[in-house]
């Protein structure tokens, strides 16, 4: 077999078994924060807190499997849950 097909099949059923991001309760999470972090950051936090994620392999995939979020990571080249391991490095350490 073809090793990009077999990684490209292998992201398609990863991305199907991700779970979905409930943006109605993305939009209660956010109204009772108060800060004036970016919709990427706060997403990111609710990830993390309401499906209890913390592995970036997970919440990558979850973000690639949404529109939405897909164009948030796009904005900010993150392309592969390492890019996105480093962002969050960068966002806890400032």
């Amino acid at each position: 077999m073809n090793r990009e097909w077999e990684s490209d099949l292998a992201e398609m059923i990863m991305a199907e078994n991700a779970k979905k991001i409930d943006w109605d309760e993305f939009k209660d999470y956010k109204k009772t924060l108060k800060t004036d972090k970016d919709n990427f950051g706060i997403l990111l936090d609710f990830i993390r807190s309401y499906y209890n994620l913390s592995n970036v392999y997970e919440m990558f995939n979850m973000l690639k499997a949404d529109e939405l979020a897909k164009m948030m990571l796009d904005k900010r080249g993150i392309d592969e849950a390492a890019k996105l391991e480093s962002y969050l490095y960068r966002k806890i350490n400032g």
